[in-house]
C-alpha cells in the first residue's frame, strides 16, 4: 500500500548510500583482519564523502537552480482528440486570418491549458500568445468546462490513490 506521491529521487537516494556505506564501513572495521581495515576503511570512506559531495551538489542545485521553464511542445502533446471536440475554431478563425496572427499550434497549446483551468493572463504569459486570442480561448474553455464538470464522475487525485 503506497499513499505518498513523492518518489525518493535523487536527494533519497543519496541519503540511503551514505547510509549504506556508513553501515559497510562499521562491518568492515568489525569483521575485517587488522591488516585490511585500513584500504577497507578508507576506500568506504571516499565513497561515503563522494556520496556527500553528490548530495550537498543536488541540494543546491534544487535550491537554487533555475525553475523548469514551460516546454511548448510537451504542453501541446497532452492535448488528444477529446481535449480537441469544442475547439472555437470558427471564432478564432478571423484571428488567425488578421494580420500578426497567432499559431494554430500555439492556440491548440493554449486551448489544452485552459482546459486544465489556466486562465487568459497566464496563458499569455506562458505562451506569448495575443491577448485578444487568449481571451477568447479561456473563456470558450470555462464553458466547455462548467458544461462537462456535471456529467464527469468524481474520482480521488492519482496520486493519493491506495494501491
Amino acid at each position: 500500500m503506497k499513499i505518498s506521491p513523492h518518489r525518493p529521487g535523487a536527494v533519497g537516494t543519496a541519503a540511503a548510500t551514505l547510509g549504506l556505506c556508513a553501515a559497510i564501513e562499521a562491518l568492515g572495521f568489525a569483521y575485517a583482519p587488522p591488516g585490511a581495515r585500513t584500504l577497507l576503511c578508507s576506500a568506504v570512506a571516499g565513497t561515503a564523502a563522494a556520496g556527500l559531495v553528490l548530495f550537498i551538489a543536488q541540494r543546491r542545485a534544487r535550491r537554487s537552480g533555475p525553475r523548469p521553464s514551460f516546454d511548448v511542445m510537451a504542453a501541446g502533446a497532452c492535448g488528444d482528440a477529446r481535449h480537441q471536440d469544442h475547439f472555437p475554431m470558427d471564432a478564432l478563425r478571423p484571428l488567425l486570418l488578421g494580420a500578426d496572427p497567432p499559431s494554430l499550434n500555439s492556440c491548440y497549446t493554449a486551448w489544452t491549458l485552459a482546459l486544465h483551468g489556466h486562465d487568459a493572463p497566464s496563458v499569455i504569459g506562458l505562451l506569448g500568445l495575443r491577448a485578444d486570442a487568449a481571451w477568447l480561448l479561456a473563456e470558450r474553455a470555462a464553458k466547455c468546462r462548467s458544461r462537462t464538470a456535471a456529467t464527469r464522475p468524481h474520482r480521488a487525485p492519482r496520486a493519493y490513490r491506495i494501491r
